[in-house]
């Protein structure tokens, strides 16, 4: 952490938001994988270890886009953390170098 993260948000959509962002890196995460979260005062981050490609940086948050073949996956996760970042004018980056990172920033 190297900073507090403030911004005005209805308490439940942050649930959803962070939840959403978590579930992901956990439900898709390597076995004996890991996960990281960064927290500054302009961006929350959380970044996972995977399969070892990329997603695909133009799909990865439209609604029922799933890479691979995860049957308990609706695709919807990542496209509701976009819109509700979108709501409360925040944007939602999504990167790879070996693992996934996504950040929400200010």
């Amino acid at each position: 952490e190297s900073g507090a993260f403030r911004h005005r948000f209805n308490k439940d959509l942050a649930f959803v938001l962070t939840g959403n962002l978590l579930k992901n890196a956990i439900t898709y995460n390597i076995e004996g994988g890991s996960i990281g979260i960064e927290i500054s005062s302009d961006s929350i981050g959380i970044a996972n270890t995977g399969n070892g490609q990329a997603l695909d940086p133009e799909k990865v948050f439209s609604r029922f886009y799933r890479a691979g073949t995860y049957k308990d996956s609706t695709g919807l996760g990542l496209s509701i953390v976009k819109a509700i970042t979108e709501m409360h004018h925040l944007r939602v980056t999504y990167t790879f170098d070996g693992r996934h990172h996504f950040h929400v920033k200010k």
